[in-house]
């Protein structure tokens, strides 16, 4: 929806080109270099915290949203950046079907007292909203291609 967003079309597929290239990963690794980490790690190279919970789903539903915003303080209260085990995995997609008592991520930690606190924090935030049983539909809209602006917007100094 980005790329046909700025006049690509069929943005889909521009997508899943550069992925299935490995341009996207790429860029990925260089942006790796530039924060000065190791551009040739692997995942099985990165190691995770010997702590791990799991955030269950309390109801059947399909993923409407998920809170960036709350995963970040999540797995900063798990450690991270700062302990490289810390951190959050998600295991619920937008619009995938999560059953009752379903896994809708998991919080990894270094030390115990840090899961438990990412634990509290992620029962407390909710970061991951599922629709009600009767709810079957997952709406996305599309921004129009031209907001009409009346009067043009100036910015003074």
């Amino acid at each position: 929806m980005l790329f046909e967003m700025v006049g690509v079309k069929e943005g889909r597929k521009k997508a899943h080109s550069i992925l299935q290239s490995g341009r996207a990963e790429r860029k990925l690794r260089e942006i790796i270099e530039a924060q000065g980490g190791n551009p040739l790690v692997k995942p099985d190279d990165i190691s995770i915290g010997d702590n791990k919970a799991e955030v269950i789903a309390s109801q059947a539903g399909k993923v409407l949203w998920i809170s960036n915003e709350d995963l970040v303080h999540i797995a900063k209260a798990a450690g991270a950046p700062r302990a490289k085990g810390a951190g959050v995995m998600l295991k619920a997609k937008l619009g995938e079907a999560v059953k009752k008592d379903g896994t809708l991520l998991e919080i990894y930690a270094e030390r115990s007292s840090k899961l438990q606190s990412a634990l509290k924090l992620a029962n407390r935030l909710h970061p991951i909203m599922l629709s009600k049983k009767n709810e079957e539909k997952m709406v996305l809209d599309r921004v129009p291609k031209k907001i009409a602006n009346k009067k043009p917007f100036m910015l003074e100094r």
